[in-house]
């Protein structure tokens, strides 16, 4: 059986990461200056140059934009006719590709040392200069904090407003992409280290594009999905009814028919913890709590925010 479905040729080398937008179409970047949008059948939709090589992935906006960086400088918002909507002038090369925010900011770095946030019309929000080139793709919290690496060594995290929340320095370069998990984020140098560093973060920000390649499965692809299927969510442990003491840990399982986007944890009510990723648990110290009979609740929602709970009863 051959393997192949099709090809499309280019004029140089493609280094660019595909993204696929909602009907199909295939956009990846060129060094031979273009924007590729290629039909589901491999045939060519159309190409749009800009100055320089294209390095950057593109990311794709609720409305069809695609936004890409060049070696020109510049961040190119094109229509999805293949028509420029605007273009942004950094000082250097873009080799970072762009993620988007909750608000449609679009995120990106620049080897002029400098992180940008331009605005959905393609004016500046702000920009938080590093010491040195940017060539990792930011990555945006559910706290909207942004995350992103520098060859300075750091890894910066910046508040939505363009002010310094943090920084964590590494052995060598950062040109590794950073992904979110449960109030940590994962990083990678050129020291040889992955590193995992405390965040404020419960995952990635519910947004189109909050990430290179879009989503934790990396998949490029912008869905448009009208998700009316609700999530199955149960607790594994303690069992129903059952007599607890001293520190325990509750034990849920989730599924959905697309992505569980977290698990929420509740005692009599109150909500204790969210975990975003599996398995998902939760420690509770029951010696802080009266005697009795006392609710847990669990409540596991996907990224539609279609939600399912599920509660047991237990005493102490």
């Amino acid at each position: 059986m051959d393997k192949l479905k099709w090809a499309y040729q280019t004029e140089w080398s493609i280094t660019s990461s595909p993204a696929i937008g909602s009907d199909g179409t295939i956009y990846v970047g060129d060094w031979d200056r273009y924007l590729y949008a290629i039909n589901p059948d491999g045939t060519l939709k159309w190409k749009y140059e800009t100055e320089d090589r294209i390095h950057s992935s593109p990311a794709i906006g609720q409305d069809g934009t695609i936004y890409v960086g060049s070696e020109d400088g510049n961040l190119y918002a094109i229509n999805p006719d293949g028509t420029l909507k605007w273009k942004y002038k950094t000082e250097n090369e873009i080799h970072s590709s762009p993620a988007i925010g909750p608000d449609g900011t679009i995120y990106v770095g620049s080897n002029d040392h400098n992180l940008y946030a331009i605005n959905p019309d393609g004016t500046l929000k702000w920009k938080y200069e590093t010491e040195d080139h940017i060539n990792s793709s930011p990555a945006i919290g559910s706290d909207e904090t942004i995350y992103v690496g520098s060859w300075d060594n750091y890894l910066y995290a910046i508040n939505p407003d363009g002010t310094l929340k943090w920084k964590y320095k590494t052995g060598d370069f950062i040109n590794s992409s950073p992904t979110l998990g449960n109030k940590t984020v994962y990083v990678g140098s050129d020291d040889g280290y992955l590193y995992a560093i405390n965040s404020t973060s419960y995952g990635l920000a519910k947004s189109v594009w909050p990430k290179f390649r879009c989503n934790y499965q990396n998949t490029g692809y912008l869905a448009q999905i009208v998700d009316i299927i609700l999530p199955t969510v149960s607790i594994t442990y303690p069992t129903d009814g059952a007599t607890l003491t001293g520190t325990i840990t509750i034990e849920a399982t989730a599924t959905d028919n697309l992505h569980v986007s977290r698990v929420e944890f509740y005692i009599d009510d109150e909500l204790k913890y969210i975990d975003n990723l599996p398995p998902y648990a939760y420690t509770w110290n029951t010696n802080l709590c009266s005697n009795g009979e006392h609710t847990l609740m669990v409540k596991a929602y996907d990224e539609a925010e279609n939600k399912r709970k599920h509660k047991h009863t237990c005493k102490r």
